[in-house]
């Protein structure tokens, strides 16, 4: 007779649940040297995670504007929106130490343990990305 481990959940709060598919258009994703993501809600919370920037120059950060795809984006890359990333705020950041990231902030609960999160940027210079 084969053991059976007791069952336990395949996810801890929304903060294990950081493989979130981080999807970015990609003609800035390879600019912008985007790095791990460090979610920073647990489920039933809001919403919120912060995004590491690996490499984006002084000029690339001026002129850069960030915020969440909308529906009809997320239709066309064959995604399907999670509500509780409705009303969701983009923005670029700087810590302390001068490492810029992108902060993320939900307005809603997230109740499922992934997300897929569609980010759009725009850059004055060179326009949608």
């Amino acid at each position: 007779m084969k053991h059976q481990a007791p069952y336990k959940p395949w996810f801890r709060p929304v903060s294990s649940a950081a493989a979130l598919a981080l999807l970015l258009a990609a003609g800035h994703a390879t600019a912008l040297g985007l790095g791990s993501i460090h979610v920073r809600s647990n489920l039933g919370e809001v919403f919120r995670a912060d995004v590491d920037i690996n490499a984006i120059t002084a000029a690339e950060a001026e002129g850069l504007r960030v915020n969440m795809a909308d529906a009809i984006a997320y239709e066309a890359a064959g995604l399907e929106m999670n509500s509780a990333l409705q009303g969701a705020s983009v923005s670029l950041e700087k810590s302390a130490d001068g490492r810029s990231y992108l902060r993320i902030n939900g307005v809603k609960p997230v109740n499922d343990p992934f997300l897929d999160l569609l980010i759009q940027t725009d850059n004055v210079q060179s326009g949608r990305a």
